[in-house]
């Protein structure tokens, strides 16, 4: 998408680019999900039952393979969309470091503006896992 300039507004259903806007199908768009519920219905993958839909989705991710992120080098942060977590009244759960040298992918990460440092009573020590190999 960067090399493009365009972003995406899920709340207008278009991709924006320089050259004007690019609707997409609000069908198509992922479906919100609250964490408490793991009903499988409202999970995205079950609107595209359809062996239609799923064709006209692999030709659409296809189409786009250029904008979309496969490697984490490609993750940064939005403005398009802001979110907030709500704790309520919650008091913050205290973490203690971990003795870990994480130190340079913290500083990758900071650098590629994916992370940013907090010193909030809520911020707690990051914990990076390493994937395993596939």
């Amino acid at each position: 998408m960067r090399y493009h300039v365009c972003t995406l507004d899920p709340t207008a259903g278009c991709l924006r680019m320089q050259q004007g806007n690019i609707p997409y199908r609000k069908s198509h768009a992922v479906a919100l999900v609250r964490a408490e519920s793991p009903q499988p219905e409202l999970m995205a993958h079950s609107r595209l039952r359809e062996a239609v839909e799923k064709m006209t989705l692999a030709v659409i991710l296809r189409d786009f393979t250029d904008v979309l992120s496969t490697l984490d080098e490609d993750l940064r942060r939005t403005r398009v969309i802001r979110h907030a977590i709500q704790t309520g009244e919650a008091k913050p759960v205290r973490c203690f470091p971990r003795r870990i040298l994480y130190y340079q992918q913290v500083d990758e990460m900071l650098r590629r503006d994916a992370v940013e440092l907090s010193s909030s009573h809520w911020a707690s020590p990051i914990i990076l896992v390493k994937k395993e190999e596939s």
